[in-house]
């Protein structure tokens, strides 16, 4: 079994500094194991996959509440959102995507006996997932569009392409590239704007942070480092896409691949026109890639954790950006 830790440690953004949650008991003998693999952080809850007893469950760091869901098989989990903090509510849905390309989305819902898995959307790859909790629509993105489905019906409402011929595309020459990019869909639910975000990631970094070329270091001898941004709009009806331009409305932004929203940056104490970024799978190796990018004047800060190339030794745990509440 993974050791029991009485507390968690977690950084305030805020506050600026850590804050220190006492455990008052251990979690439940299905959510031990000597497997459990993180399926990201939303609306207040961490998703997490026992691979010992196939077990998918969410837990409260904050409450030490700890929910089963419907077990998980093959092919292997990779993300887990909600459509809402409360799990008690008759219609609050937990929703899983899988690391498989031919795979597709399951929903259930956690307060109905007998919960299980339940196909949605196309059998397709989607990448990254975003939900509007007013509009209760789901947002889906794959390697060259985004759709949007209404899980009420179910039924599919539109699908609109990234990009114009002749722009950018993952291709065979990926691995080719000095450099790398990711999107991200981001929801504010404040206002019930919908964005993409490109994050443009450096491959290899040396320790005096210039960028290796691939014949000279192999694959993985040097950390990836995220160096700038690109954010759209999306129309939520349309499905058409808009650049913002040196600003981001004072929002403050926060981007991981299993969850990403926006918060009024004033109403929180955060920096605005700014976008969050933490390690995440795309950035491959390193362990250090977090940081806060200016959307005005381009530039990058630290969090907190080491960010310069010089302390790729160090790695770290994985991170996440975590929103409490009170369920």
């Amino acid at each position: 079994m993974l050791p029991y830790r009485s507390s968690t440690k977690l950084y305030s953004l805020a506050e600026k500094k850590m804050v220190s949650i006492k455990k008052e008991t251990p979690p439940p003998a299905w959510a031990q194991g000597q497997v459990i693999h993180d399926l990201g952080c939303n609306r207040g809850w961490m998703a997490s996959f026992n691979q010992d007893n196939q077990q998918a469950f969410l837990s409260n760091p904050i409450t030490g509440r700890h929910i089963k869901l419907p077990k998980l098989g093959w092919p292997f989990p990779s993300n887990i959102i909600l459509t809402s903090s409360s799990p008690d509510a008759h219609d609050f849905r937990a929703i899983v995507t899988y690391n498989c390309k031919s795979s597709r989305i399951e929903l259930c819902f956690p307060s109905h006996n007998r919960s299980t898995w339940l196909p949605v959307c196309n059998p397709v790859y989607y990448r990254v997932i975003a939900y509007s909790a007013r509009q209760k629509r789901l947002f889906c993105l794959t390697s060259n569009s985004v759709e949007c489905w209404d899980l009420e019906s179910p039924s599919f409402l539109w699908e609109h392409p990234l990009y114009s011929e002749g722009d950018f595309k993952f291709d065979d020459s990926y691995f080719g590239r000095l450099s790398n990019h990711h999107n991200y869909l981001v929801m504010d639910e404040h206002s019930d704007r919908l964005f993409l975000v490109e994050r443009d990631i450096y491959r290899r970094v040396g320790p005096d942070g210039s960028h290796m070329k691939y014949a000279m270091t192999g694959c993985m001898d040097y950390p990836c480092k995220t160096f700038n941004f690109k954010v759209y709009e999306i129309d939520a009806n349309k499905g058409t896409l808009t650049k913002m331009e040196g600003s981001l409305d004072g929002l403050a932004m926060f981007v991981r691949t299993s969850n990403s929203f926006a918060l009024p940056a004033a109403d929180f104490n955060l920096t605005p026109d700014s976008i969050y970024f933490c390690d995440d799978y795309v950035t491959l190796r390193g362990g250090n890639d977090i940081g806060i990018f200016n959307y005005v004047d381009t530039k990058i800060s630290s969090i907190y954790y080491p960010s310069h190339p010089s302390h790729r030794g160090r790695r770290l745990a994985k991170t996440f950006w975590f929103t409490p509440n009170p369920h």
